[in-house]
């Protein structure tokens, strides 16, 4: 039985796709859906702009003080973003809770699927970056090597293809 969807999306083109499916699959199962959005860490590049143009008790501030509020009000403009894609859906559901958090997505994916405790993961196969070449991207392909629980994997190739 599935009670808990949680569904990983790095807001991409394809997002509109993979929120109508995850919608039926929601609305027919009756679960619970939380969203988990990944944000890469910072590279080296930026961690450098950063050593440049801030100092370092300003560059301590940032990450003490600073990320949060940021990653707050991301949290916030995707929970807005989506409840507007959501109400336009013919199969309305509800997100119980947005989780938006820094590092490599596929850990952040697993952890949290653990946490929320997730009977699903649903995931694109792409991004929509990259070349197009690979049947499956980076990320989902890790996820589906990393899950103990079942993987709702969304093909998006057709869609990059027009088909």
């Amino acid at each position: 039985m599935i009670n808990r969807i949680l569904f990983a999306t790095d807001l991409g083109i394809y997002n509109p796709y993979l929120m109508s499916q995850l919608s039926v699959l929601a609305h027919s199962t009756g679960a619970r859906v939380d969203l988990v959005h990944a944000i890469e860490p910072m590279g080296v590049f930026a961690e450098s702009i950063l050593s440049i143009y801030m100092t370092p008790d300003d560059q301590k501030h940032l990450r003490n003080s600073g990320m949060p509020q940021v990653m707050e009000h991301i949290r916030q403009q995707v929970l807005d973003s989506l409840k507007v894609e959501i109400d336009e859906m013919p199969n309305k559901f509800t997100i119980s809770d947005v989780i938006v958090e820094i590092g490599p997505p596929s850990d952040i994916i697993i952890k949290h699927a653990r946490q929320c405790r997730s009977d699903l993961i649903v995931i694109g196969s792409h991004s929509g970056q990259g070349d197009g070449e690979a049947m499956i991207g980076s990320v989902a392909g890790k996820v589906l090597r990393k899950a103990s629980v079942p993987v709702y994997f969304l093909p998006t190739a057709c869609l990059r293809e027009g088909l």
